[in-house]
């Protein structure tokens, strides 16, 4: 009812409150990942997923931050058959462009592929090299959580769940003022029997 109404606004205030109520939805969805995520095993569907696709997906829900920040998004071409879950792949992608975006202020993102693997890059503040080994610790929101009040150290903790569950290793390299690159390295296609 709030998107509605907000729909019909079109001034700074109505742009605000759609970041605001945005951000709510996301932190709901959080919460209802961080359930299913006890038998995320049962909740798996996995097929052969157009990367391409769910990525555009994920950068258009956060269009919204990406405009309002003046954050610029560049998608290369992406593997379109790659052996996943669409839907947890793209909350695993959707919750990396939610930090980019958080901790991002000048500049922007690339999503590219790096051989057979995924890259999201951004021009961001960075991580801290001590903060970078405990990143996926549920409820570790490291100097820049904590510079944060919004960081709830839940978002890449369930994604590197979600990760292991589907076969998929992330890889983190940042640097302070530079920004932070996550590579997403796949499983091949006889990983998975059924496929």
């Amino acid at each position: 009812a709030m998107r509605l109404l907000l729909d019909q606004q079109y001034d700074e205030q109505a742009g605000l409150l759609k970041q605001e109520l945005f951000k709510v939805d996301q932190y709901a969805n959080l919460a209802l990942k961080f359930v299913k995520l006890g038998d995320i095993s049962a909740d798996l569907v996995i097929s052969r997923c157009d990367l391409n696709e769910i990525v555009h997906t994920e950068v258009k829900k956060y269009s919204l931050l990406f405009v309002y920040n003046k954050l610029t998004i560049r998608i290369d071409e992406l593997a379109r058959d790659i052996p996943s879950d669409s839907m947890w792949l793209g909350f695993i992608i959707g919750q990396l462009l939610s930090n980019s975006v958080k901790y991002t202020r000048t500049g922007g993102v690339r999503i590219y592929m790096q051989g057979a693997a995924l890259v999201v890059e951004d021009s961001g503040i960075g991580i801290r090299k001590e903060d970078l080994p405990r990143i996926f610790e549920k409820g570790y929101t490291g100097y820049n959580g904590r510079m944060d009040n919004r960081a709830s150290g839940i978002g890449l903790y369930l994604s590197k769940r979600a990760a292991d569950a589907l076969g998929i290793t992330i890889d983190v390299a940042s640097e302070l003022g530079k920004g932070t690159r996550v590579t997403l390295r796949f499983p091949k296609y006889d990983e998975f029997e059924h496929l």
